[in-house]
């Protein structure tokens, strides 16, 4: 028993015990807003080459160029793909950490019973 809950701990477990420290809301939370940085991070190097796709236009027609067209339609993809990833975000990370939940009684179980047989070899000696 002892020889399972340690090859736990030192595998699966090590992730398992960090994130159990967390409530699920906060949790999530910080899962939710990790991702929204990087998307967003993503999203705008992305942007910056598709705006490469008009540096010709830009460089010649300078501030007579049309921006708002293309950022509108720039803040509008940015809004749907933000959108779409935090709900997939939300929903893998909510499932992980409801695996996790289960991952953790059972191994509360074990020391449990673990304890238990402990404290009795102690009572016979």
């Amino acid at each position: 028993m002892m020889t399972r809950l340690a090859v736990y701990e030192k595998q699966q477990g090590k992730k398992e015990l960090k994130m159990h420290r967390f409530s699920m809301r906060t949790y999530l939370s910080l899962k939710l807003i990790g991702s929204f940085f990087a998307v967003t991070v993503a999203y705008v190097l992305g942007a910056a080459l598709y705006m490469m796709r008009y540096y010709s236009n830009i460089m010649t027609e300078g501030l007579a160029f049309s921006y708002g067209g293309i950022l509108k339609n720039i803040l509008i993809v940015y809004g749907i793909v933000m959108i779409i990833n935090l709900i997939i975000t939300f929903v893998i990370q909510r499932k992980r950490y409801i695996k996790m939940l289960k991952s953790i009684r059972q191994y509360d179980k074990s020391l449990f019973a673990l304890k238990k047989y402990l404290d009795k070899e102690e009572q016979l000696q």
